[in-house]
């Protein structure tokens, strides 16, 4: 079927992906609303003058590396919903500590944790999918979620100013944690815990074992 909303009814008869798919989107539009904010609480906020942004995403960008990274070194197995709907928890608590944060290295040490916790759910969520979908569905899956994540995303940006002209920027990043408890709670609660199965094991190794040839 090469119909551009295969990739559509395909998530809508998948539970699992479904609500990862939802999960990483209320996720997405909590970041995006605190990465839109982030200029205005780094520079005026905590005091990092004309280059807060630049030293934001630094320290984004170090632990969105270092948590791929370690993800790598690891074993995902059959807990990953799990696993992402922990780890959006525990975004929101730091993204709590950073909007509570009135040292400006404290709030940089909580944006690299961040950045940490965001780059494990990445891989993990091309893991899920991987295991999850229909190897003929994956570029349409992949392709659906990529236009959900940039559309909240986008929402969320244009959203920021009407925010920013009403709230604190404190008060917004404070209020990001709730979107992602929400997620969290969805990843966690709608994605099951797979059973571990010689299938699922061949299924899990697979794309290593092949991607040399």
């Amino acid at each position: 079927d090469s119909s551009p909303l295969v990739g559509l009814r395909y998530l809508l008869t998948r539970r699992t992906l479904l609500f990862l798919v939802g999960s990483f989107a209320a996720a997405t539009l909590a970041t995006g609303l605190a990465n839109a904010t982030l200029p205005r609480f780094l520079e005026d906020e905590l005091g990092l003058g004309a280059g807060a942004y630049g030293f934001g995403f630094a320290a984004l960008a170090t632990g969105l590396a270092l948590g791929k990274a370690s993800v790598g070194l690891t074993r995902v197995g059959n807990h990953g919903g799990r696993w992402i709907g922990c780890a959006l928890v525990l975004m929101a608590g730091c993204f709590c500590l950073l909007g509570l944060a009135e040292h400006a290295p404290t709030a940089l040490v909580f944006l690299g944790a961040i950045g940490f916790v965001d780059g494990t759910t990445d891989v993990v969520f091309d893991t899920i999918v991987q295991n999850e979908a229909d190897p003929r569905h994956y570029g349409s899956v992949f392709g659906v979620s990529t236009a959900v994540y940039t559309a909240t995303m986008m929402a969320a940006v244009a959203v920021a100013p009407a925010a920013n002209d009403v709230l604190a920027s404190d008060a917004i990043i404070l209020g990001v944690s709730v979107f992602l408890v929400v997620a969290g709670v969805l990843a966690f609660f709608g994605i099951p815990t797979r059973r571990p199965t010689a299938r699922g094991e061949a299924r899990i190794v697979a794309p290593a074992s092949t991607a040399g040839s």
